[in-house]
C-alpha cells in the first residue's frame, strides 16, 4: 500500500518523541524489552486520552485478527485483545493498538463499516493505474504497525544488528520480546531500505 510521505514523517516524529522520553524517565529504558506500561501511561497522562482495556470473550478462529480498537461516543476509546495471545504477541498488538490511539483524528477514521469495506475492495483492485490513492484512514493500519515496531525495535538497532553481520531470529525475537515473523520481516530488506530516511538515529 502506497503511503503518505508526510504521514510518514508525522508518525516517526511522534514516535521519536516517545522513545525520546522513555529514554528520558523509563525505569528500563537501558534494557531491549520496552515497557507497553510506559506507552500506555504517555498515552493516558501526556496526551490526555482515556483508554479501557478488554480481552475478547471469544478466540478469533481465523487468526487474523488479534486486537482492535473503538472510538466511542464519549470521546474514549476501548482497546480489545484477542485472548490465547502469547506474550509477544500481546505486546505487538497492544502496542499497535496503542498507536492507532496515538494517531488517531478524525481524517484516520472510516465513517462507517461500509466505507471501510468499500476502500479495502478498491485497493485489492490489480490494475494500479485505476486504483485510488489509499485514505488516510486506510493508512493508519500499517502506519499504527510501524509505529509499535519503531518503539519495541527501533531502525537505529535494527540497522546495528544488520551491519554486525550476525543474525540470530530466534535470538533477537526473544531478546526484544516480539514476534518471530515480525523481526524477519523488520530485518528484510523491503522494510529496512523503504524506511532509510526516515531512521531516527
Amino acid at each position: 500500500m502506497q503511503i503518505s510521505r508526510d504521514f510518514l514523517n508525522e508518525t516517526f516524529e511522534v514516535v521519536r518523541l516517545i522513545n525520546s522520553n522513555y529514554s528520558l524517565y523509563a525505569l528500563d529504558s537501558k534494557t531491549n524489552i520496552k515497557s507497553t506500561d510506559f506507552l500506555r501511561d504517555i498515552c493516558e497522562h501526556e496526551l490526555q486520552k482515556k483508554i479501557s482495556f478488554k480481552t475478547h470473550m471469544q478466540p478469533f478462529c481465523h487468526g487474523g485478527i488479534k486486537g482492535f480498537n473503538l472510538f466511542l461516543n464519549d470521546g474514549s476509546y476501548e482497546i480489545v485483545i484477542m485472548p490465547e495471545l502469547n506474550y509477544c504477541w500481546n505486546r505487538l498488538v497492544l502496542c499497535k493498538e496503542l498507536f492507532h490511539v496515538v494517531l488517531d483524528n478524525e481524517e484516520h477514521r472510516h465513517d462507517s463499516v461500509d466505507q471501510l469495506l468499500k476502500e479495502v475492495s478498491a485497493q485489492l483492485n490489480v490494475d494500479k493505474e485505476i486504483r485510488p490513492a489509499p485514505s488516510k484512514a486506510m493508512q493508519t493500519e500499517p502506519m499504527a504497525e510501524i509505529a509499535a515496531m519503531e518503539f519495541l525495535f527501533p531502525y537505529s538497532e535494527r540497522r546495528i544488528i544488520i551491519d554486525s553481520g550476525k543474525i540470530n531470529f530466534d535470538y533477537i525475537a526473544h531478546q526484544y520480546k516480539i514476534p518471530l515473523q515480525y523481526v524477519e520481516m523488520y530485518l528484510s530488506e523491503s522494510y529496512m531500505n523503504p524506511l532509510k530516511e526516515y531512521c531516527l538515529d
